[in-house]
């Protein structure tokens, strides 16, 4: 099933060149709309931009959608030219995996999945509860040498394409079966 054209047309108003993360808001924010309609109880909180590390000036934005006020999915945006800085990918990976570190005291299901969004381009992020495990694994900076501790090939996803729309489709089918099992299972969500 392709996006509304609508949603289409938003992402293609956005200039691939900006280095404004802000300028891609509106789109994702119509996009977890869509994919996470309020008629089935759920909710998308944008969090406030601040430094994300003490140690850096980086800001970051992100937009957390939850069920009876527990994280269900987060989104990370960031512009579409960081895909090609190697540090601005490494701080981006570092910031995903403090998101879950933030976020799972309040998880109520099996797995957490975050999305890192370069403009189009996204990596999807997954925590599972019962190995306290973050797919994809990090990797570690050599002492040393520079090496990029967040390839590229991470951000393999376009949400424009058949194959990144339904690879989103997928993941946010299997959270919202999560949190029906969990209702049923549980009251709380």
């Amino acid at each position: 099933m392709p996006w509304p054209p609508a949603l289409v047309h938003e992402f293609d108003l956005v200039d691939p060149g900006t280095p404004k993360e802000s300028d891609y808001y509106g789109p994702y924010n119509s996009l977890l709309h869509y994919l996470f309609p309020i008629s089935q109880d759920f909710l998308i909180f944008p969090q406030p931009k601040g430094p994300v590390f003490p140690d850096t000036a980086e800001d970051a934005t992100i937009f957390v959608v939850t069920a009876e006020q527990h994280p269900v999915f987060f989104l990370e945006v960031k512009p579409w030219r960081d895909i090609n800085d190697l540090r601005a990918r490494g701080v981006t990976d570092r910031e995903m995996r403090e998101r879950f570190q933030r976020l799972i005291g309040e998880l109520r299901l099996p797995k957490l999945y975050g999305l890192s969004a370069m403009g189009p381009r996204y990596a999807v992020y997954e925590y599972t509860a019962a190995t306290s495990a973050i797919e994809p694994k990090a990797i570690p900076p050599h002492p040393r040498l520079v090496n990029d501790i967040a390839p590229v090939s991470r951000w393999d996803n376009d949400l424009l394409t058949d194959v990144g729309e339904i690879k989103i489709r997928s993941v946010v089918r299997t959270v919202k079966e999560m949190r029906q099992e969990a209702r049923q299972s549980k009251p709380i969500i």
